[in-house]
């Protein structure tokens, strides 16, 4: 059961990257705005996991430098930042996360930057009674299982 839903998490996650990479194009030329206009700045994106990064890097294209915090073997329920992630939370321009709990052990953090610059709880601008439920009715925070809510998640990032 595992191994389906790992499969199953995988697919969708490919198919969200495939789906937004086709439509953040720029016409037939496939020219960007900062192409015509010149090098810009990039703006350091920090997010914890990667299914916020990987998406975001890609719509971003070269105007975002993305890192994620957690890699695929990480689970966010349970990470403890290090000393180093703070210093990547320091340098980093905007910072997204999932929220609804998934990385419980840094919300204290991010609610506390807000004040120094922008934080995003991606998940949590998705309405209470879109998101998806587990069986003890608690609010499942693994929305990318859900494309639409995925996508929703992803349009407040780009927002």
């Amino acid at each position: 059961m595992r191994g389906k839903l790992k499969k199953t998490a995988r697919f969708l996650l490919l198919s969200i990257v495939i789906l937004l990479t086709a439509c953040s194009g720029n016409g037939a030329t496939g020219e960007t705005e900062d192409e015509d206009q010149g090098e810009s700045e990039q703006i350091k994106v920090l997010t914890t996991i990667a299914q916020i990064g990987e998406p975001l890097s890609v719509i971003g294209e070269d105007r975002l430098e993305v890192e994620s915090l957690m890699g695929p073997a990480i689970d966010p329920h349970v990470y403890q930042a290090t000393q180093s992630d703070m210093n990547k939370i320091d340098e980093a321009e905007l910072i997204f996360y999932t929220g609804l709990n998934l990385e419980a052990n840094m919300t204290e953090i991010f609610e506390n930057l807000k004040e120094t610059k922008p934080v995003l709880a991606i998940g949590e601008q998705i309405p209470e009674e879109s998101l998806l439920k587990e069986e003890n009715g608690a609010t499942d925070p693994h929305i990318w299982f859900d494309i639409d809510l995925w996508k929703e998640a992803l349009d407040h990032a780009v927002e």
